[in-house]
């Protein structure tokens, strides 16, 4: 069995698209996963199950979801071992003194990532923004709501970018299983 992370976009923020932890964990156990654990209540969730492509694990657990909570999200998969390097692989983690200003944005696909990158005006400073093969890390030193980096990159990420703070990437890092790991 391998391990994967599944990230919800978009779900239990405000009104609509809300589902429970429970319902969710049923959601990805009936698209085939197993020993299933959802990390806070936005969407993170840590699961085993058969080798599988990662788009195959998104479509398998976004059809769960809609047949079984009535509503569409996107649903991003990474095998557990890749969400680990690119945890790692941070290249601006000196940059960070608060992880709640600190948010990780996952990449659907590498079309996705050259196009938000090609239209990404460059960070002024305190920010920082670094881009590496499956994700960016955007450094928001005075906050994330206020910052200019933050504000153009939301604008232009489109729905096949999600992004996690770093304490929240922390937490789901923390649930995979630890034997999956290098």
């Amino acid at each position: 069995m391998d391990e994967y992370v599944a990230l919800l976009r978009g779900i239990n923020v405000g009104r609509a698209k809300r589902i429970a932890m429970a319902d969710l964990r049923a959601c990805v156990e009936a698209a085939g996963g197993s020993e299933v654990r959802t990390i806070l209540s936005s969407g993170n969730v840590c699961f085993a199950g058969p080798r599988r492509s990662p788009r195959d694990w998104s479509s398998r657990i976004r059809s769960e979801i809609q047949k079984r909570a009535g509503f569409d999200c996107s649903v991003l998969v990474l095998e557990g071992t890749r969400f680990r390097d690119i945890t790692r692989d941070n290249p601006i983690l000196d940059a960070m003194s608060d992880g709640s200003r600190f948010l990780v944005a996952y990449f659907e696909s590498a079309a996705v990532r050259e196009s938000l990158v090609a239209r990404m005006p460059p960070a002024v400073l305190p920010d920082r923004f670094a881009v590496g093969p499956d994700a960016a890390y955007l450094a928001c030193p005075a906050g994330v709501l206020d910052s200019p980096l933050s504000i153009a990159f939301t604008k232009l990420a489109g729905v096949g970018v999600t992004t996690r703070n770093w304490n929240t990437v922390l937490r789901i890092e923390a649930a995979l299983n630890p034997k999956s790991g290098s």
